[in-house]
């Protein structure tokens, strides 16, 4: 895979999410009507009928 990482090419963020981000990203060819490449729009697609569901536990309690 050809390294770019050029401000026009995909938006994927290159860094873990724990870190201080690099603002590096990924750079490919972006695919149509999207800001990802190919690679990484199926990335980000989630299949919310076979993903296992997670209930949501708010940190602070209302006031």
């Amino acid at each position: 895979m050809e390294e770019i990482r050029t401000g026009r090419g995909c938006r994927w963020p290159m860094w873990p999410h724990a870190s201080r981000p690099t603002h590096e990203y990924c750079g490919q060819r972006k695919a149509g009507g999207s800001s990802y490449c190919e690679q990484h729009k199926t990335m980000s697609i989630r299949d919310f009928e076979t993903e296992p569901r997670q209930p949501f536990v708010p940190n602070k309690q209302a006031a």
